[in-house]
């Protein structure tokens, strides 16, 4: 099976054309980010992961959008130490 048989196809409708620019308006994206926003509320999402939005904002109180590289990034690191290292023995 296809990753494209599985995907919902929706096609950008007058009513989504006018919640892009509701969307451009409220919360300042440009036309395509609004647009994507635009789609995935009319499909019914609740979840949006986009690396280039606004990590953990709600649009609507519906669509939640996430970063999906955001878990990764917060991880703490290992505090780093180093070893001594042993003279070499000189022959």
């Amino acid at each position: 099976m296809s990753i494209a048989a599985s995907c919902e196809v929706i096609v950008v409708s007058p009513p989504i054309v006018f919640d892009t620019l509701r969307i451009m308006e409220r919360f300042g994206y440009n036309f395509y980010d609004s647009q994507i926003i635009a789609a995935a509320l009319a499909c019914g999402a609740s979840t949006l992961y986009s690396e280039d939005l606004h990590h953990g904002q709600m649009v609507d109180g519906r669509l939640s959008i996430r970063s999906p590289f955001r878990p990764r990034a917060e991880q703490r690191a290992k505090p780093y130490t180093t070893r001594k290292r042993r003279a070499a023995a000189r022959a």
